[in-house]
């Protein structure tokens, strides 16, 4: 099994201020708002599901370093979320 290095505080907090392009998210939001009006061309719904990956990858890694953090900080999850004023687990 591959040993990571483990990441300090500020390399966590770093990480987790890397967001999606901006232009990426506008673009993404676009699609959905088309795909949800029901009328959405092959090729704009394939660019949503290339974008909807990125976009689920980037939360996905967010949490990690969420999970990452709170444990260096010897406190719960909940605890990390509610100090980041991120929404609870219950409401992700």
């Amino acid at each position: 099994m591959e040993h990571q290095k483990e990441l300090t505080e500020a390399e966590l907090l770093h990480h987790l201020q890397l967001s999606i392009d901006p232009n990426d998210l506008k673009e993404y939001q676009q699609l959905v708002a088309i795909f949800k009006g029901g009328e959405i061309s092959p090729e704009d719904h394939e660019r949503l599901i290339q974008l909807s990956d990125l976009v689920e990858i980037t939360h996905a890694m967010r949490m990690k370093h969420v999970v990452a953090l709170a444990k260096l900080r010897n406190i719960s999850l909940e605890d990390m979320l509610q100090e980041l004023g991120a929404p609870s687990i219950t409401h992700l």
